[in-house]
Formats: structure tokens, C-alpha cells, sequence
């Protein structure tokens, strides 16, 4: 819990949770990916990164910190205000870790799957993850920007299977995403989500930023 502005030194060394926060980074990758894998089992490659990439995201590791109260207990400078920044998703990536090392992937596994991916969260990554394509609709009728998608066969790949892309593109011709699939809808998607990240989407109830 001890960020390197709160200069803490101990024997006489500086010590602080950033070794910790590298660690766990890399454990919170794997868990995650693993919980995906495991309970998304009819979806593809590109949805379980789309997924695991909001989850591990910077908004969505502060918000988890400090709903579980890791803010309030943060060690920092007086002049850094915790909340404003992403010290405190990255002390939640540290407080992984160190369960990692005490306790073992078993135990870090059950933290991860109790407060990183439960229901909750996953209810609201799945309405950002699954149909980017129709957020991007919505926000283009929102916010009266007309835009239009542009999706052609680009070739094969070595196994032979068929390479498509997509771009979404302004009226003033300006393309805001583009991607690439293994079909059209794949592509398509994948252009919207890098699309999606943008701009500032407000769809329904949901203030969707980058």
C-alpha cells in the first residue's frame, strides 16, 4: 500500500509497493485471461482480449480499489489525492502480487475471480465488449455524426483462411477506427472498439470514455 511519494525507508532503504505492482500486473493478466477462458467458452479470441483489456484497464482497477477500500489505506505524499490518479488500481495490482508470493495462483485465482471479475463487473464489460458496433451506431446518432462502415476482403492468411478489414469512417472522410478479421463482422468490430476508444461514447445510462 506504500506509493514511492510517501518516501518511507526502512534500514535506511527507500521501499515502496512497485516491484510488487510488476508483479502482480503480470499475475492479474494471467488470472483474468484464465477466468475468461474458463467461463466464456463459445466466444472468440477477440472478445476475451476486448473483455480482459476493460477489466485490467486503468478505469476499471481504480474503481474496483477503491470500492473494496484499498484508497482509503493507501500510503502517499499528502499533495497526491489518491482518488484523482491510478495509484490505487495500481496498488490493487501490488496487493495481487503479494498474495501471489504469500499464498500461491490458487488463492490470488480466488481474490481475482471474488472482486476483479464477478458478476458485477462482468455484466457491465460484456455491454462495452460485445456489440461495439452498435455503441458506435448509437453514438453517431447521439452526437449527429454520420458515419459509415468500409469492409473489403483483404487476402489470405498463410493457413489460407480469408483476411477482412474494416474502417469507420466520418462524413469529412476521416477514419476514426480500423481493424482487421477473419470475417467481415470480426473486423467490423474490431474497428468499432478502436473507434469506440476515440471518442467520448454516451450510450443510455452508460458514460463510455476512452
Amino acid at each position: 500500500m506504500v506509493h514511492k511519494s510517501a518516501l518511507k525507508k526502512e534500514d535506511g532503504h527507500p521501499y515502496n509497493n512497485e516491484r510488487l505492482e510488476y508483479l502482480g500486473d503480470a499475475v492479474l493478466d494471467l488470472l483474468v485471461a484464465d477466468v475468461l477462458y474458463e467461463k466464456y467458452k463459445d466466444k472468440d479470441e477477440g472478445f476475451l482480449s476486448s473483455m480482459r483489456g476493460h477489466i485490467v484497464s486503468r478505469k476499471s482497477l481504480n474503481a474496483i480499489a477503491m470500492e473494496i477500500g484499498i484508497g482509503d489505506r493507501l500510503v502517499v505524499n499528502g499533495i497526491v489525492s489518491a482518488d484523482k490518479t491510478h495509484l490505487p488500481g495500481d496498488a490493487l495490482e501490488a496487493f495481487v502480487g503479494a498474495i501471489y508470493l504469500d499464498s500461491g495462483l490458487r488463492r490470488a485465482k480466488r481474490f481475482v475471480r471474488k472482486y476483479v471479475v464477478n458478476d458485477k463487473v462482468l455484466s457491465v464489460m460484456e455491454r462495452e465488449s460485445e456489440d461495439y458496433k452498435s455503441l458506435i451506431l448509437q453514438w453517431s446518432q447521439k452526437a449527429k455524426e454520420n458515419v459509415r462502415f468500409d469492409s473489403q476482403e483483404m487476402g489470405k492468411n498463410q493457413d489460407g483462411t480469408l483476411i477482412f478489414v474494416s474502417r469507420i469512417i466520418k462524413e469529412n472522410g476521416e477514419v476514426i477506427g480500423e481493424g482487421t478479421g477473419a470475417s467481415k463482422k470480426e473486423a467490423e468490430q474490431r474497428a468499432a472498439e478502436k473507434a469506440f476508444r476515440e471518442v467520448k461514447v454516451v450510450v443510455g445510462n452508460y458514460d463510455f470514455m476512452p
